[in-house]
């Protein structure tokens, strides 16, 4: 779809490929993870004064209550900004940043490499989504009353808002645990697909 017919895709089209194929699946899940932002977001230290009883309970008072747009669907739109930044980074970095250690610094295609890209691109995917990601948190966690207006509307006046309150550093509030998440999960991801590519005689992108 993206691509100009060359041998090898340019950088411009992972990220292309990355900001759709996040956004798509976003929207279709976007209702489990308001359940997950809902579930983290809880603080009741009793089984009894929890706001859902489990995942179920969950689903099934926030369709009753809220409904599909303004419940389950709520925040759906960052949600898929934040998958769309965070798939085009993380592929986009890391396929990049792998064919520059090889081609250019002459690196072997081997572990040390692929560990090597996928910090890379966990740093970048974790510079790309945290500001999202609190927009995304402070918007599904919003309580809506009638009559009194949102005060995080959608993602991109939330993060304004943040930045003019709190300063720029408060759209990176987490960003450590963030990275922790996000680095392992990406350097796990990536040396695991690596070694299955070898294994199944695979070829590199």
């Amino acid at each position: 779809m993206f691509s100009d017919g060359s041998a090898h895709t340019s950088l411009r089209v992972k990220i292309q490929s990355g900001l759709v194929s996040g956004a798509i699946a976003a929207a279709v899940f976007n209702p489990t993870d308001l359940l997950k932002v809902r579930f983290q977001a809880d603080r009741s230290t009793t089984k009894e004064s929890r706001r859902y009883r489990g995942i179920y309970h969950a689903f099934s008072t926030i369709w009753r209550t809220e409904g599909l747009v303004n419940g389950l669907y709520k925040g759906v739109g960052t949600t898929m900004l934040r998958a769309s930044l965070l798939t085009s980074a993380q592929l986009g970095t890391y396929d990049h940043t792998k064919h520059m250690l090889i081609g250019l610094m002459h690196w072997k295609d081997d572990l040390v490499t692929h560990t090597t890209s996928s910090m890379a691109s966990g740093v970048a995917t974790a510079l790309a989504t945290n500001p999202v990601d609190v927009a995304r948190t402070r918007i599904m966690n919003e309580v809506v009353m009638e009559g009194v207006p949102r005060t995080y509307t959608n993602p991109f006046s939330t993060m304004w808002r943040i930045a003019a309150q709190e300063g720029p550093l408060g759209l990176y509030k987490g960003f450590v645990p963030c990275y922790i998440r996000m680095g392992t999960t990406t350097t796990i991801v990536f040396i695991v697909y690596e070694q299955l590519r070898k294994l199944c005689g695979i070829p590199g992108l």
